[in-house]
């Protein structure tokens, strides 16, 4: 089973991804295929079949990149509520990932 802090750092690097998807992807057809290429197409299969307030979360936060602070602005919901979302995705992660 991965920790929590895995998962995290997982999640910022797959935030990282998406940041930069366009650099990655020529550098993936150019050289060689990005190895973590795998693992966000393991969270993104897992993703699917999470609760749909969970694929939000993680769809604003790690694909859009948006600040949790940003994303309850936008929800119109405390900034403690999205940091409760956001660990509940970390735990759901983190049993689904064995």
């Amino acid at each position: 089973m991965k920790s929590i802090e895995e998962i995290r750092q997982t999640l910022r690097n797959i935030q990282v991804y998406y940041r930069n998807k366009a650099l990655f992807d020529n550098y993936s057809n150019t050289i060689c295929k990005y190895a973590f290429y795998d693992t966000i197409a393991l969270y993104e299969k897992h993703i699917e079949n999470a609760p749909k307030r969970l694929q939000d979360v993680y769809n604003e936060l790690y694909r859009q990149g948006k600040a949790q602070k940003v994303v309850a602005l936008k929800w119109k919901v405390t900034e403690k509520y999205i940091q409760i979302l956001n660990k509940r995705l970390i735990v759901y992660f983190q049993g689904v990932l064995v």
